[in-house]
């Protein structure tokens, strides 16, 4: 939103040009922050859902206060899940594996951060874990996973119209994998490493959702499943950690405008898979995953402004598979 904006500030000055009464408020920066926060406010939330906590509870951790509490139980005890947020607020967990290794197609969905319980939505086609998942529009993309004894990496992708409540296939991605990184700039999502039948990918794969059609982006520099990513600036796409014989703590950065991979000289405090990234107000936070230790329960934030890393408050449980949002 904030990028748009000055943007749209940018485009009026070339326009009307600089001694233009309009364009003195078109570079007025507090304005353009007051309208920015008034069009949209950020992300206030962090969600994590399932993954081998000790009941089917859910965790919200909230920024400003930097605590934790607990949040509506999930019908079903699942983990390796798909988590993706609508604009209206609506949270969706999507297929995962229940702790008998089930697959699972089942959906469930709630509204946050006020929900108070979650609906059981149509289940998918295809009973998947380890799938990834992205939002435009209203409409629930669901990326390859994890699935049989007989078809173990997923090509297969799905979507999900929330507004009429109904499954519908859609092309397949060109790359079978799961665990992979998902992330969603204007009507293009990317799907970022995983694992295949051909061992771990830096494949970069992304489908433009107004076309239907898929496109080769750059690779990562670095092979990985299980990696974290984070859309900051509508524009670069942070890939964290995951996992390639040992666990990883390297970060690259995708600019999306440019097709180029970029290296931080900085790396992850804690290795980890598969940890959440989720991206607010211009700082990053790592969320859960197992690293060498085990599971973590540790949060790692890094300010993108200082290029430093802080701890936020732990989460009070282990949960190494848990799926994590932003809202």
């Amino acid at each position: 939103m904030k990028r748009a904006i000055a943007t749209l500030a940018t485009a009026a000055i070339a326009r009307l040009g600089e001694n233009s009464p309009a364009a003195d408020l078109a570079s007025n920066t507090f304005l353009l922050k007051d309208i920015t926060d008034f069009l949209g406010p950020g992300l206030e939330y962090i969600m994590v859902c399932g993954g081998g906590g000790p009941d089917r509870s859910t965790l919200l951790f909230s920024v400003t206060a930097n605590a934790w509490r607990r949040g509506p139980c999930i019908q079903a005890d699942l983990s390796n899940s798909g988590i993706a947020r609508t604009d209206d607020g609506r949270i969706y967990v999507v297929g995962g594996t229940n702790h008998y290794d089930d697959l699972s197609a089942d959906m469930y969905a709630i509204a946050m951060p006020d929900g108070h319980e979650w609906t059981r939505m149509q289940p998918m086609a295809v009973r998947r874990s380890h799938p990834g998942v992205g939002v435009v529009g209203g409409m629930v993309y669901v990326f390859g996973g994890f699935g049989n004894s007989t078809d173990i990496c997923l090509s297969t992708c799905e979507v999900f119209d929330t507004r009429r409540s109904m499954w519908e296939a859609i092309a397949s991605m060109p790359t079978p994998r799961y665990s992979m990184g998902v992330a969603v700039i204007g009507s293009r999502i990317y799907v970022i490493g995983g694992a295949g039948y051909a061992g771990t990918h830096r494949t970069v794969e992304v489908l433009d959702t107004k076309t239907g059609m898929w496109t080769t982006y750059p690779p990562m520099p670095t092979a990985r499943w299980g990696v974290a990513v984070a859309v900051v600036d509508d524009r670069f796409i942070w890939a964290f950690g995951g996992f390639d014989i040992i666990h990883l703590d390297v970060i690259e950065v995708l600019d999306t405008d440019k097709g180029e991979w970029a290296t931080p000289s900085i790396t992850m405090p804690t290795p980890r898979i598969p940890a959440g990234a989720v991206a607010i107000d211009h700082k990053i936070y790592i969320v859960g995953g197992a690293g060498y230790t085990g599971a973590q329960r540790a949060v790692e934030v890094l300010d993108l402004d200082s290029m430093k890393w802080s701890a936020a408050s732990q989460m009070p449980d282990l949960r190494p598979h848990g799926s994590v949002i932003g809202l």
